[in-house]
């Protein structure tokens, strides 16, 4: 493939992977439903439909696609990498957006943020409701409008579960992007129809992935793309389901696998981080912003999933010199900040103290993608711990709260909210009782256990908080697919920064591996030679 082609691909693939949110509603055998009925508003990100039930969210690249929009690009590609003048740059973005723009165009919204067509979920919330798993009612919604559009949707849907149950309230159940549309919905309408509130994995203070794209900070740090080639090569990133891959199964991966390392260890990595990190500044931090205008950055939905303290900036990169031509869609991600994000704080707080219970379960173990410039925070890989938990205090990936910090929290009473990991302080989190946190457990993991304690959490008779059972404590651990209390004893398992070794130690394995490759080659040699002359 020629480096365009390569250009090309790594575009595309960048800008699906960060807003792939993951996470789909994991289906399992379950308990039978707590009393009062439970809404399920899940993760975005599923298959949205046509009026005549036509998907408009198959993003994969059809066939001949690359190769022809190489031919349509190449021309202002070299041109822009030969004479880098702003005029070349635009030209060489404005190309490549439109080579783009097939892929999204079904999906896409217009200059207000509305949808174009009748498409969306295949689903109607005043319908007939019948429960899934664990007796969740799940409620699907438009993953890419304003959020305060699907409240009324929102409304509507518990209306019916609670008029199909008899029950007179509901429990409210958030995952990921949905707790951005439940949070809207409690801007809109209240907590009067609501028995308790559960969020895991929430993206309602923004997600990594979405915000780095969004304001064009994309840069590579060579510090934690060591850490992160370290765990992909070892398949821990779920995003690179590398052990599935044939390539794990060839004689010389190990050979492979040790020559990854040697580099990462090397300075070299350094120099290909600073110069990548120069590129993307000159040639697709252009290319990047037209190219999210063929589809992400046209949803307002997905919008809501930006900072709230980058939005503007987001906007400056996104919409520059087009800020009158997207007036309207500028106006709806300014309005859900205004109107549902500024006072998010004090509105749950209204809701806890008339009553209504709320959960947060939170995940941790992993520092984000390398390419953006919070890689070095706690996170799940996708969201930062601080930001899925409503504030909880962190230290760096891997770097506990330094001891000042840790004999302060001790000397005011806050020593049980500290994470026997040392990690994180769960005592600035808006809900500090009833905030649980999971380590070692990636946020597109899909293991069951977050469904199970939203259950869980909904079915006592009592509040339940990190108090109630010593089988689920403030802080978890998720070990060999089982989730259990982080201990003392086993808080080493916790997920950090793999150890460094340095460069001479990579070399010398690599040396290891070579040498032992070219030894079961030459062992294997006579045996082959058989068998080709017996083929013979």
């Amino acid at each position: 493939m020629s480096f365009s082609k390569k250009t090309l691909a790594l575009l595309t693939a960048f800008i699906m992977a960060f807003t792939l949110l993951g996470g789909a509603y994991g289906v399992c055998a379950g308990a039978a439903s707590a009393a009062v009925p439970t809404v399920y508003v899940v993760a975005g990100m599923w298959g949205l439909c046509d009026g005549e039930g036509n998907s408009v969210t198959d993003f994969s690249l059809p066939d001949g696609f690359v190769e022809d929009a190489v031919r349509k690009c190449m021309p202002s590609f070299m041109r822009a990498v030969m004479f880098p003048t702003d005029e070349n740059v635009n030209e060489y973005a404005e190309k490549l957006s439109s080579a783009m723009a097939p892929i999204y165009v079904k999906a896409q919204f217009d200059e207000n943020g509305d949808p174009k067509d009748d498409s969306g979920p295949p689903f109607d919330p005043s319908a007939p409701a019948s429960p899934g798993e664990y007796g969740f009612y799940l409620f699907q919604y438009d993953w890419r409008r304003d959020p305060r559009e699907e409240a009324e949707n929102l409304d509507t849907f518990i209306d019916n579960v609670r008029s199909s149950t008899g029950s007179g309230k509901v429990n409210l159940l958030g995952r990921c992007e949905g707790v951005c549309y439940a949070m809207a919905y409690l801007s809109a309408y209240g907590a009067e129809k609501i028995n308790r509130l559960f969020f895991f994995n929430s993206a309602f203070l923004g997600l990594v992935t979405v915000n780095a794209p969004f304001t064009g900070n994309v840069s590579i740090d060579a510090g934690t793309a060591r850490d992160w080639v370290d765990e992909a090569i070892n398949g821990e990133v779920p995003d690179i389901a590398i052990n599935s891959l044939d390539i794990v199964k060839q004689p010389y991966w190990l050979v492979l696998k040790a020559l990854i390392r040697a580099v990462s260890e090397s300075y070299g990595l350094d120099i290909a981080a600073k110069a990548v990190s120069a590129l993307f500044d000159r040639m697709f931090r252009p290319a990047l912003r037209e190219t999210m205008l063929t589809g992400y950055a046209t949803w307002p939905g997905i919008w809501s999933m930006v900072f709230e303290e980058d939005t503007e900036k987001a906007i400056s990169y996104i919409f520059e010199g087009k800020e009158e031509k997207y007036a309207g869609l500028i106006e709806k991600i300014r309005g859900y900040n205004r109107d549902v994000r500024s006072g998010a704080v004090e509105m749950l707080k209204a809701i806890k103290a008339q009553g209504v219970e709320i959960g947060v379960l939170s995940k941790y173990g992993y520092a984000t993608d390398p390419i953006t410039e919070n890689s070095e925070q706690l996170s799940d890989g996708k969201a930062l711990l601080t930001h899925s938990s409503f504030g909880a205090t962190t230290g760096n990936f891997g770097e506990p709260l330094s001891d000042a910090y840790l004999a302060e929290a001790r000397a005011n009473g806050n020593g049980k909210y500290i994470s026997p990991d040392r990690l994180i302080d769960a005592s600035t989190c808006l809900f500090p009782d009833s905030t649980w946190l999971i380590g070692n457990m990636h946020h597109q993991n899909t293991d069951v256990f977050p469904d199970e304690f939203a259950y869980r959490y909904f079915s006592g008779a009592a509040p339940m908080t990190v108090d109630s059972d010593p089988a689920y404590p403030q802080y978890l651990l998720y070990i060999g697919g089982t989730v259990v209390p982080m201990t003392e004893e086993n808080q080493s398992q916790s997920l950090s920064r793999p150890e460094r070794h340095g460069f001479l130690t990579a070399l010398r394995e690599l040396i290891v591996q070579i040498y032992r490759y070219v030894k079961a080659l030459a062992e294997s040699l006579p045996e082959r030679l058989k068998n080709a002359l017996a083929r013979e």
